[in-house]
């Protein structure tokens, strides 16, 4: 599984430009792994550069709080951002220990705050 990296600025009022086809990291159904830091700072972005709608499915942690997989429907040719509790979609042990798993035809990016 392809892990993709986390933007972080540098320092705190300090702009970086971004390019799209730098930014973003294709998603497929394999699946990528995001390490995740604080949950309350970390943003996903998906955007869906397809022909048709798709979705994608934010998988569960392995935590007490990882009831569920999140569906997220994307309409195509649009973009999303996303903030998700981190207790419920983490993985605590094995190989995706520390990161969240995302599955789905989409392009990904993600920021984490400072």
């Amino acid at each position: 599984m392809t892990e993709i990296s986390v933007y972080k600025p540098a320092k705190k009022n300090d702009a970086k430009e971004l390019s799209a086809t730098t930014f973003f990291t294709t998603c497929t159904t394999a699946g990528v792994s995001i390490p995740i830091g604080k949950d309350d700072k970390t943003v996903i972005i998906l955007h869906n550069g397809g022909t048709s709608d798709v979705e994608v499915t934010i998988e569960r942690g392995d935590g007490l709080q990882g009831v569920n997989n999140l569906k997220v429907a994307l309409t195509k040719d649009k973009y999303y951002v996303l903030s998700i509790d981190t207790g419920a979609f983490k993985h605590l042990t094995g190989a995706e220990k520390g990161n969240v798993v995302v599955k789905g035809e989409c392009n990904i990016a993600v920021v984490e705050a400072i």
